[in-house]
């Protein structure tokens, strides 16, 4: 396009935008059929490759089989072992293929992957899985080593996190949400600072003396961790009815500070970390949308340069 000269307004999501660029072209049959084969591959980009489509699918089968092993559990249905222990090697049979296909397609480079790393130890584990459920037949001492590679079962769920990267708005999501961590991190110190504030000058306030039973035994405003803890259950609202009445019974002049908190701390806070959150929702949305148009941008740069030559 640089050497073209020719600037692009150009969108991802239509494929007539890419005609500007082809309107100094002198062959206008041709400049149609590069832009056919633009809007013919953006039409591939738009659907999953077929291979991560199943893939999702059998990551998706292999979550409901974990969940369906600890709702009925082998202990109570023995016969439920056989049927298990099946789709265990089905769904190693197809990590492992998986993982192959991937390696003679990427190489070494495969390795160097964080999330195809991570892909190919769980599918290793999945394989040491079904290897322990054959030794359980052969020694008692497997059932122990059983129990305990079960507990790393959950570890799969990675493999789902993997898998939504490939679909753009999920991406989206998740990327909005990593970035706003840093914010909510700094929203999280603020509502910590309050709390211990209020904590401070409540404990120094508050007669204990006066509520007798109205807390039921419970100890709300003993000390600082107590009043903490109440104050937490407040900002969420847990036990307010519980806390409220007793004070506005004895102390009501702090009723309103107890309420001034909450309304802070509950919505105000509440409402910063949703701002955060869709704010970089849409700053993570921008971004996948600037990398969609410069990769339609350099489709039609080499589209354009082979119909030339």
């Amino acid at each position: 396009c640089i050497l073209l000269g020719v600037k692009i307004p150009m969108t991802a999501q239509d494929p007539q935008s890419y005609a500007p660029i082809f309107n100094s072209a002198p062959d206008d049959a041709r400049t149609g059929l590069v832009v056919h084969e633009i809007e013919e591959q953006d039409e591939d980009d738009e659907s999953l490759p077929f291979m991560v489509k199943i893939m999702i699918a059998v990551i998706a089968l292999n979550m409901l089989e974990v969940g369906a092993e600890q709702q009925w559990r082998v202990e109570d249905l023995p016969d439920a072992f056989y049927v298990y222990f099946t789709l265990d090697i089905l769904f190693a049979i197809a990590y492992v293929s998986e993982a192959i296909m991937l390696i003679r397609e990427q190489g070494w480079s495969y390795f160097k992957k964080f999330w195809e790393l991570m892909s190919f130890i769980l599918s290793c584990m999945a394989v040491l899985d079904v290897i322990i459920q054959c030794g359980t037949w052969a020694s008692p001492l497997f059932h122990s080593l059983l129990r305990k590679t079960r507990m790393f079962r959950f570890l799969r769920v990675f493999r789902v996190l993997n898998m939504l990267r490939s679909v753009p708005d999920l991406q989206m999501v998740i990327g909005g949400l990593f970035r706003s961590l840093e914010s909510i991190g700094w929203v999280m110190l603020l509502i910590v600072i309050m709390i211990y504030s209020f904590a401070i000058f409540i404990t120094l306030v508050i007669d204990n003396s006066l509520y007798g039973d109205d807390f039921n035994d419970i100890d709300y405003f003993g000390d600082m961790s107590h009043t903490i803890l109440t104050l937490i259950d407040i900002a969420i609202l847990a036990e307010w009815g519980e806390i409220v009445r007793p004070v506005w019974n004895h102390q009501p002049l702090l009723v309103p500070l107890l309420l001034c908190f909450a309304l802070v701390s509950s919505f105000g806070m509440l409402n910063v970390m949703i701002g955060v959150i869709v704010d970089s929702t849409a700053g993570a949305r921008k971004e996948v949308e600037d990398k969609a148009k410069i990769k339609g941008i350099q489709r039609a740069c080499k589209i354009w340069i082979k119909s030339i030559h």
